[in-house]
């Protein structure tokens, strides 16, 4: 059962080739509402996350301060960065337009390519560091261990951890935000260590 207000339709979707018209509130006895004007969608009465915006990089970019992208031996799809390309740089975005909203929650993959030796990879979000990691591309006494047991995914053929998978959510009340992404990878070569992301996704609630 569903109930719902004579309105203009904000969208439709299909079920079993029957098509239904969303217009001003709509609410079912599972307890999914969707309420206009802000869109807003709720799910046994706790506000979900509505995507705003997905960069995957496979279009050509727009607004990030850098936009060279790269293909890897295991990765097929386009990602910002890559070998050669990003090292102890930064690249960044500033999303504006974001509709009124209390959280936000930023999801992306982080690909951590080559050498790197204890380094960090970070994220700020308005000019605060929201997240960092590390990644230590041999921790053996004898390196050709790790040539040997390592999977080698992108550039030369050091091992890789490809794809690391983060999501954080924050307060945030702003209609823009600014991402940011570096690395402490200092005077290491691009060729040597480097670094990408993939799927940068934000949602509000």
């Amino acid at each position: 059962m569903y109930n719902q207000c004579e309105r203009e339709p904000l969208f439709t979707y299909k079920i079993n080739d029957h098509e239904f018209e969303i217009l001003t509130g709509f609410s079912t006895s599972d307890g999914v509402k969707i309420i206009d004007p802000e869109n807003k969608f709720y799910f046994r009465d706790l506000q979900q996350p509505m995507l705003f915006v997905l960069d995957d990089f496979e279009i050509p970019l727009d607004g990030w301060s850098d936009t060279r992208v790269s293909q890897c031996q295991t990765i097929q799809n386009y990602f910002l960065g890559g070998p050669c390309y990003f090292s102890n740089n930064t690249v960044s975005k500033t999303f504006v337009g974001l509709p009124s909203h209390e959280y936000i929650t930023i999801s992306f993959n982080f690909h951590f390519i080559d050498q790197w030796q204890g380094e960090i990879g970070q994220l700020k979000v308005d000019k605060l560091i929201v997240w960092q990691d590390t990644y230590n591309w041999c921790d053996k006494v004898m390196p050709w261990l790790c040539y040997k047991q390592g999977i080698n995914s992108c550039g030369g053929e050091a091992p890789d951890q490809i794809g690391q998978a983060i999501r954080l959510t924050l307060y945030h009340i702003n209609s823009f935000e600014n991402l940011e992404f570096s690395t402490t990878l200092g005077k290491k070569d691009a060729c040597q260590a480097s670094w990408g992301i993939d799927n940068v996704a934000i949602y509000v609630y």
